[in-house]
């Protein structure tokens, strides 16, 4: 199941690396958050009894970040599309001079999917990590 993670998270993100389009790419990034997914589950099941609270902790914050930052991009993009009829990411050229509060909340939600720090993806990420770290076997 790790392993299954592990290629999860190569393969969403190598593929979306390609994308024009906006939406597609945040498609293939759910790929690889749902590697970060499986990798929060593998955690809690490795986990000892003490420690499944982290386990279960760390994989519902994850879920609870990644749904509200999905709906904030995906919605920041509905917003695009109606606006100018596209979806494509050089439909979002100029986006902060037409409406500045959708640009701010779509680069935020998108920096938060990506994991940058001091946003809540990555302080989400970093916890499934760290109890997936902490499950580990000795001798890993």
């Amino acid at each position: 199941m790790a392993l299954l993670a592990l290629l999860t998270l190569i393969i969403g993100n190598l593929a979306a690396l390609p994308q024009t389009n906006a939406r597609r790419l945040l498609a293939y990034s759910s790929i690889s958050q749902a590697g970060f997914i499986l990798l929060g589950m593998v955690a809690w099941a490795a986990s000892q009894q003490y420690d499944r609270d982290q386990g279960v902790a760390a994989l519902l914050y994850y879920l609870v970040i990644y749904t509200l930052t999905n709906i904030g991009a995906f919605g920041a993009l509905a917003a695009v599309w109606l606006a100018t009829g596209g979806d494509e990411i050089a439909d979002l050229r100029g986006l902060a001079r037409r409406n500045l509060g959708l640009a701010a909340l779509f680069a935020v939600c998108v920096l938060s999917l990506a994991g940058i720090p001091p946003l809540a993806g990555f302080f989400a990420k970093f916890y499934v990590f760290m109890v997936g770290w902490q499950a580990a076997p000795a001798g890993w």
